[in-house]
């Protein structure tokens, strides 16, 4: 492994990069918009622990009651690491959670598939769609179409397409 990624680093194109197996399976897994785990999507570390940024509709953390704003301070008693969350289909894993509020709670989420929709959508004022676009990996065009179609038969007459922080993804999609 060392050796490959020498090899592709001495190309010394900023695009071209060695995964090791391990790297691979998590790459494959985030393009394919579906894994094994809770649901969430954490930010960076705060002193205290993670930062939820997102909870998926549905998934097993927004049946659990995780909200976007809380920091994960531990997994089944011990100091967290994203690593935690996710595991095998069926198992559970308890997370402490520190709400915005301050309060201290737990959260029992059973870790399962979850597939994250590429796009959101939601009608603003006068007819307006705006719909976020989070990448372009497997699944990202029909979740965009989906997305769009709900806004106009909301009556949307005009679309904001935002696709800042968007890593990109496959030219198909």
């Amino acid at each position: 492994d060392a050796g490959l990624d020498a090899f592709v680093d001495g190309l010394g194109d900023r695009w071209s990069y060695y995964l090791d197996q391990e790297r691979y399976q998590a790459v494959s897994e985030r393009r394919a918009n579906s894994y094994v785990g809770v649901g969430i999507t954490v930010g960076y570390e705060r002193e205290e622990g993670l930062l939820v940024q997102s909870v998926t509709r549905g998934g097993p953390a927004d049946k659990a009651g995780v909200l976007p704003g809380d920091i994960i301070t531990a997994g089944d008693g011990r100091e967290l690491g994203s690593d935690l969350i996710r595991g095998e289909a069926g198992a559970q894993v308890a997370l402490t959670l520190l709400g915005e509020d301050g309060a201290v709670r737990e959260a029992v989420c059973t870790r399962a598939a979850v597939h994250s929709p590429s796009a959101s959508g939601k009608l603003l004022k006068d007819g307006v769609g705006y719909v976020k676009l989070d990448n372009f990996y497997s699944g990202s065009a029909s979740s965009f179409r989906q997305e769009v179609d709900a806004l106009l038969e909301q009556g949307a007459s005009a679309l904001i397409v935002d696709v800042r922080n968007d890593p990109g993804g496959y030219v198909s999609q």
